[in-house]
Order: C-alpha cells, then structure tokens, then sequence
C-alpha cells in the first residue's frame, strides 16, 4: 500500500518494486506516508483482502 502523495517514498517507487518483487501487488491509495491514518477502514479492507480469511 503506498500513498500517492508520499514525500518520503514516492509512489514511483512502489510501482518499479512491484513490478520486480515475485507475486506483488501495489495498492497506490490517497495520502500520504501513512494512508492508514486517514482511511482507517480502506486501508484494513485492502489488508483484510491480501490476508485473506484467517
């Protein structure tokens, strides 16, 4: 998960690593460093749904 305003880690980057990292996936949500504190629930639902059931 990487926000698109991120200052620190640019979503750029993100994209490049997953497109180089065996099975991954990039979520690129709104916000910045830490999506999660602005999404809380998004964010959980895209975890919920790579976690899978449990």
């Amino acid at each position: 998960m990487c926000g698109s305003d991120d200052r620190f880690q640019a979503p750029a980057a993100g994209r490049h690593a997953a497109t180089v990292l065996a099975d991954a996936e990039l979520a690129e949500v709104a916000g910045g460093h830490h999506p999660w504190w602005g999404d809380p629930a998004g964010s959980t639902g895209l975890l919920a749904g790579y976690l899978g059931p449990s």
